[in-house]
């Protein structure tokens, strides 16, 4: 293909437009401009889209160009040519590595765009709601039913945040599986910046439903302690390694006839007589 580009150019046919334009000529000699959004690259600007050259910037030839004016030419375009393929090469493996990373994080990854769409998900999410991501995928948000009702209305609070720039951490909502399970993740956002305007919200949801279990569970098995602690009709102390009371229970305190606050940190020797603190330090050892 580029020896009717080489021949279309060498005719001047880019010389009947501005300077400064941006054009491309295709085999049959016509001239297009390239789309919009399409960069250029190098001294020359060239740039590739759909798989079509273009360049701007280049002085319109006003006589027959040299022998060597024309190998220099070539030599640019192809050097220009080569940086593009080195840039699509870096793009590529980049984007292989994102997927690898995006198919085996445990979290849910997820994007929507302004009209709250769901773009993009994670694999993961058959592990914690499952749903595939094809089924969620191009859906409003709000429609798939997989938050619960109650958080809906806050998460999109936090969306919104994020579509005005601002990044949202660790917000905690329910979602509801397929099978209507309950379980609860832990939410952040940031949003995605093109051209300087926000396109999209990338968020990232971790399971805590088993965290949030056994913290309930060790809080339920404190109050039981604390309930036979403190009701206990016999004295309940703990000790350190150097046999400093850290603990004392509220019938201890009341049998001694002194406050938590005196006993806690103090030797037996602190509190009792000789006979009686050598007689605790022996059965403590």
């Amino acid at each position: 293909s580029r020896l009717p580009l080489f021949r279309s150019f060498a005719r001047n046919r880019c010389g009947v437009r501005k300077a400064a334009d941006p054009c491309v000529i295709r085999p049959s000699g016509a001239f297009i401009s390239p789309p919009a959004g399409c960069g250029f690259f190098g001294d020359n600007h060239i740039a590739a889209c759909g798989g079509i050259l273009f360049w701007r910037g280049l002085s319109p030839m006003t006589e027959r160009p040299s022998y060597e004016e024309l190998k220099r030419r070539i030599r640019d375009l192809r050097s220009e040519i080569e940086k593009l393929r080195e840039s699509e090469s870096r793009l590529l493996e980049n984007l292989e590595r994102y997927q690898i990373h995006f198919s085996l994080t445990m979290d849910v990854i997820y994007t929507l765009d302004a009209g709250l769409n769901v773009t993009s998900v994670s694999p993961s999410v058959g592990r914690v709601l499952g749903y595939s991501p094809e089924e969620l995928t191009g859906r409003p948000f709000p429609d798939l039913n997989v938050l619960a009702p109650e958080y809906l209305e806050p998460a999109l609070v936090d969306v919104m945040k994020v579509f005005s720039g601002e990044s949202v951490r660790a917000s905690i909502y329910e979602f509801i599986t397929r099978t209507g399970r309950r379980v609860f993740g832990e939410v952040s956002g940031v949003p995605l910046i093109r051209d300087g305007k926000v396109t999209a919200v990338v968020s990232v949801a971790r399971d805590i439903t088993g965290r949030l279990e056994m913290e309930k569970s060790l809080r339920e098995s404190e109050e039981r302690f604390r309930a036979v602690f403190d009701s206990a009709q016999d004295c309940i102390f703990i000790k350190d390694s150097t046999l400093r009371y850290t603990f004392v229970n509220p019938f201890m305190t009341r049998l001694l006839g002194l406050s938590a606050q005196e006993i806690l940190g103090k030797y037996d020797a602190d509190i009792f007589d000789t006979e009686t603190s050598a007689r605790l330090r022996r059965s403590d050892r």
